[in-house]
C-alpha cells in the first residue's frame, strides 16, 4: 500500500512556500494574449456610460430645495412616459402588421394570378421575372434605405440594447431617423420573402420609442412640463425607458407582456429592481392592450382576438395533450435543439467575421444584400420545380391559402410552394394545426436544409433582420419531420400528433439559438394558450440552453464579441482572483487641482479625450509611492468631461451662491450634457483665460476608489452592479496611482481546450 509522507512545515520568510513548490507541479501560464490579428477584440470607439447617481455641493442644495408636492410630481410624469411608451410602441405594431399584410396579400395573389398560366417561352420568362422580382424588388429599396441612409437601422438591434442597458454608449441608434427606417425595413423584408422575421427588429424600435420618448414631450414647448422632464432626463432614466420599450416590442410581437417582462431581465436589462419591473410590466401590458384594441377596431369587431404580432392560434385538445412517457421524446428535441443552436451560431459568426473582413464598403453591402435576395429566390424556384409531391386543393381552415399547380395535376398543387407563398407566420400556423397529411416528409427535409442555410446567409445583411420567427420555423420544421418519424415508429401512440412536436422543436430551436429559459417558456406558453404544456417547454428549453453551451455561447453573446463590445456578464469570470487592481489599472493619469486656470482647462481639454478626471488637492506634481508607483495628488473628488465643458461654454467662471443660481447652473449642466461642441471652437479673450474656476462645488467629493491590492472579482461587482464608467486606485496614504474602466475588466474572457480553461486577453483596438 502506497503511504504519503507528511510535509514539514518551516516557519520563518519564506518556509512554507518554500516547501510546498517541492512538492506542487509548477504553475502554468493562465492568460493567454490574443493574436495581432484576432477576429476577438475589444472595441476602442464605444465609450461607457456612468449611471452612478451624481452627488456634488449644487444637486445637494437643489434636493433640500424639492418639496414632497414636487416629488409625487415626477413620479406621475414617469408612469405617463411609461404609458405613452405602451401606447406608441403598439401603435407603430398596429402600422406595421397593417402594412405587412395589405402588401403581402396584393403581392401573393397577383403571383399566384400570373405565375405559369401559359407554357409559351415568352411567358414562362414572364413568370421568372416576376418571381425575382417579388424578392428583389422590396430587398433593393430596404438594403438601400439602410446602407446608404441610416446604417444603424440594420441588424435586430438587439445587441447594442443589451449592451446599451449594460452600460455601454452606442452613438446614433436610437434617433428618429433610424426609428424610420427601421419600420420601412422591416416592412420591406417582410415583403421579400427572406429568411427573416418583424418581431426580433420590433424590440429595437420599442426601446428607440422608450429613448426618444422626452425628447418627444420637449418638442411640445409647454414650460412646466418641459422644466419636469428636464428633472428626469438622464441616463438612467433613458435606460428605465429603454428597458420598457424592449419589453413593449416583445409584448406587441407575441402578445405575451409576462414573458416581455421576464425576457427584459434575463436578456437584457443588467440594472433591476422591484419598482422598475412594475412599470416595465405597465409599459407591456399597455402595448398588448393597444395593439389588440386597434386592430380589433380596424376589423369591425369581428371577435377574432389578435394578441400580437405573431399568434400561434388556438391548440386542440388533442395537440396539447402529452403522457409522462414522451418527456424523453422531448429531452432529445431539446438536444436537437441546442445543437442545431449551436451549428447556426457557429456557421452565423464565421460568415459575419468574413463580411466585416471583406465586405466593407457601403456598395458592396448592398450587393450582399442583393445577393442574398437572388439566392433565396433561384433556391425556392428550384426546390418547387423539383418537387413532385402534390396534394388536393381544399379551401377549409387548416390548408393553406396560397398555393401553384407547377407541375401536378389539375385540382392539387405543388406542397413546396405551400413553403414560399405564405408569410412565415402563416407557415408556422401551418405546421401548428394542420392535418398529418399537409406536409411529406421529403418535403419538410428539403425545406429545411434549404431555409437553414438562407437564415445563416440572411441574418447579417444590413436590413433589418429579425432571428425569431425563422428560429421558430426551422424548429416547427425539424420538430413536424421528428413527429412523422416517431409516428411511423410507433403508430400506436396515444394522442401522438406531428402538431405536438413541432411546437417543441420550435421552442427548442429558439432556445437554442437564444439560450434563454424562464423567459422563453412563458412567452411560449402565453402564445400558444397552452398552459398544460409548460412543464415539457421548460424541460425542452432547459436541455436546449446547457446542450448549446457545451458547443458556443448565444446568438447576441456572439454578435457582441464579433462587434467588439465591451460588455460586462453577471458574474466576474474564474481564474481571476490573483489579479488586482495594480495589474489592471491605467497608470497615465491626467488630475486637476481643485482650484484650476481656465487656459490649463482648454488646453487639457485640446489634449486629451478622457472624459472623467481625478480632482486633487492644490498641485499636480507627481511623484513615487512606497510601492514604486508614480503618485498624482491626495485624491479630492472626481470631475467628468461634459461638466467642464458646461463651465467653459457658459463662461460660469465663479460659484453659484442664490438657489436660482443654482437652478440656472444646473440646467446648463443638462442642457449641455450630451453636446458634442470641441472644445476648439470655443472663444476666450486672454483675460478669461487667466482666471481660475474653484471646482470644489461642481465634483464628486465622495468618488468610488479602490485600494491597488484589491482582487479582480471585487472591483468586477463594484463596478458592474453600480454601473460605474472609473474606479479610481489609491494607495494606503489616499494618494492617487491609476484608474479602471470598463474596458480593462473586459478584455478578458475565459477560453476553453478540451476539459481545460484559460483566461483570454484580448487587444483594445
Amino acid at each position: 500500500m502506497k503511504t504519503t509522507t507528511p510535509i514539514d512545515v518551516e516557519l520563518g520568510p519564506g518556509g512554507i512556500m518554500r516547501k510546498l513548490s517541492s512538492i506542487l507541479p509548477p504553475l502554468t501560464p493562465r492568460i493567454v494574449k490574443a493574436r495581432l490579428k484576432s477576429t476577438t477584440h475589444v472595441s476602442s470607439k464605444y465609450e461607457s456610460l456612468d449611471y452612478d447617481v451624481w452627488v456634488n455641493d449644487l444637486l445637494i442644495k437643489e434636493e433640500q430645495c424639492r418639496s414632497y408636492r414636487q416629488i409625487i410630481e415626477i413620479n406621475t410624469l414617469r408612469w405617463f412616459l411609461y404609458f405613452l411608451v405602451g401606447v406608441l410602441t403598439g401603435l407603430v405594431a398596429v402600422f406595421i402588421d397593417w402594412s405587412i399584410s395589405f402588401l403581402l396579400t396584393n403581392q401573393m395573389q397577383f403571383l399566384v394570378n400570373n405565375m405559369f398560366q401559359c407554357g409559351q417561352i415568352l411567358c414562362i420568362i414572364s413568370t421568372y421575372l416576376l418571381w425575382y422580382g417579388s424578392f428583389m424588388i422590396s430587398t433593393l429599396i430596404g438594403a438601400f434605405l439602410v446602407v446608404f441612409i441610416e446604417p444603424g437601422a440594420a441588424g435586430s438591434g438587439i445587441p447594442y440594447i443589451i449592451s446599451y442597458l449594460n452600460g455601454i454608449s452606442i452613438p446614433k441608434f436610437t434617433t428618429m431617423k433610424v426609428l424610420i427606417v427601421k419600420i420601412i425595413g422591416v416592412i420591406l423584408i417582410a415583403v421579400a420573402g427572406l429568411a427573416s422575421g418583424k418581431e426580433g427588429p420590433f424590440i429595437h424600435i420599442g426601446s428607440i420609442i422608450g429613448a426618444i420618448m422626452t425628447s418627444i414631450l420637449k418638442c411640445t414647448r409647454i414650460p412646466a412640463l418641459c422644466d419636469k422632464i428636464s428633472l428626469i432626463n438622464t441616463k438612467q432614466e433613458k435606460r428605465d425607458l429603454m428597458a420598457a420599450g424592449c419589453a413593449a416590442g416583445i409584448s406587441a410581437a407575441f402578445g405575451s407582456p409576462v414573458g416581455a417582462t421576464l425576457m427584459a431581465l434575463e436578456e437584457g436589462t443588467s440594472f433591476w429592481n422591484v419598482l422598475l419591473m412594475r412599470r416595465i410590466f405597465f409599459c407591456a401590458i399597455v402595448s398588448t392592450f393597444t395593439f389588440n384594441t386597434i386592430l380589433n377596431l380596424l376589423h369591425d369587431n369581428s371577435g377574432q382576438h389578435y394578441s400580437g404580432l405573431f399568434y400561434f392560434g388556438r391548440f386542440n385538445d388533442k395537440t396539447v395533450t402529452y403522457y409522462y412517457a414522451e418527456l424523453p421524446l422531448f429531452l432529445i428535441m431539446g438536444a436537437i435543439g441546442g445543437m442545431f443552436g449551436a451549428l447556426f451560431v457557429s456557421c452565423a459568426s464565421k460568415v459575419a467575421v468574413f463580411r466585416m473582413r471583406y465586405i466593407k464598403s457601403r456598395l458592396w453591402n448592398f450587393m450582399d444584400a442583393l445577393f442574398v435576395a437572388f439566392l433565396t429566390a433561384t433556391l425556392s424556384i428550384v426546390a418547387m420545380n423539383l418537387s413532385h409531391n402534390c396534394n388536393d386543393v381544399k379551401c377549409e381552415s387548416g390548408y393553406p391559402e396560397y398555393t401553384l399547380q407547377m407541375s401536378c395535376s389539375d385540382g392539387t398543387y405543388s406542397e413546396m410552394s405551400v413553403y414560399w407563398l405564405q408569410g412565415k407566420e402563416s407557415i408556422l400556423r401551418l405546421m401548428f394545426h394542420s392535418s398529418l397529411d399537409i406536409f411529406h416528409t421529403s418535403t419538410l427535409l428539403t425545406f429545411f436544409v434549404i431555409f437553414f442555410v438562407l437564415f445563416i446567409l440572411t441574418a447579417g445583411i444590413k436590413m433589418p433582420v429579425g432571428l425569431f420567427i425563422p428560429s421558430l420555423l426551422i424548429g416547427a420544421t425539424w420538430g413536424r419531420l421528428f413527429g412523422l418519424v416517431i409516428l411511423q415508429i410507433f403508430p400506436d401512440l396515444p394522442a401522438s400528433t406531428p402538431a405536438k412536436y413541432a411546437l417543441i422543436g420550435a421552442a427548442a430551436q429558439l432556445g437554442g439559438i437564444l439560450r434563454t429559459t424562464i423567459s422563453l417558456t412563458v412567452l411560449v406558453v402565453e402564445a400558444s394558450g397552452v398552459l398544460i404544456f409548460a412543464l415539457p417547454l421548460m424541460f425542452t428549453l432547459f436541455i436546449s440552453k446547457w446542450v448549446g453551451d457545451f458547443f458556443n455561447e448565444g446568438i447576441y453573446e456572439a454578435q457582441i464579441n464579433v462587434l467588439g463590445l465591451p460588455i460586462l456578464p453577471s458574474d466576474p469570470l474564474p481564474l481571476t482572483s490573483d489579479i488586482q487592481a495594480k495589474n489592471l489599472m491605467n497608470t497615465k493619469v491626467i488630475v486637476f487641482p481643485t482650484v484650476v486656470s481656465v487656459s490649463y482647462l482648454i488646453e487639457v481639454l485640446e489634449r486629451v479625450k478622457h472624459q472623467g478626471f481625478p480632482v486633487v488637492k492644490e498641485t499636480c506634481e507627481t511623484k513615487r509611492s512606497a510601492c514604486d508607483f508614480q503618485t498624482f495628488g491626495e485624491l479630492r473628488g472626481f470631475i467628468l468631461r461634459y461638466q467642464l465643458m458646461t463651465l467653459l461654454i457658459t463662461k460660469s467662471f465663479t460659484a453659484p451662491e442664490s438657489s436660482e443660481d443654482v437652478q440656472k447652473m444646473l440646467a446648463q449642466f443638462r442642457k449641455y450634457e450630451y453636446s458634442s461642441i470641441p472644445v476648439q471652437e470655443l472663444k476666450f479673450t486672454e483675460e478669461e483665460k487667466q482666471i481660475a474656476i474653484d471646482l470644489k462645488p461642481y465634483m464628486n467629493p465622495s468618488p468610488y476608489t479602490v485600494q491597488m491590492v484589491m482582487s479582480f472579482p471585487r472591483i468586477f461587482r463594484l463596478l458592474r452592479s453600480l454601473g460605474l464608467r472609473h474606479v479610481i486606485v489609491i494607495d494606503n496614504t489616499n494618494q492617487v496611482i491609476g484608474i479602471i474602466t470598463r474596458k480593462d475588466l473586459a478584455k478578458f474572457k475565459l477560453g476553453r481546450h478540451a476539459t481545460s480553461m484559460f483566461l483570454k486577453e484580448l487587444r483594445i483596438r
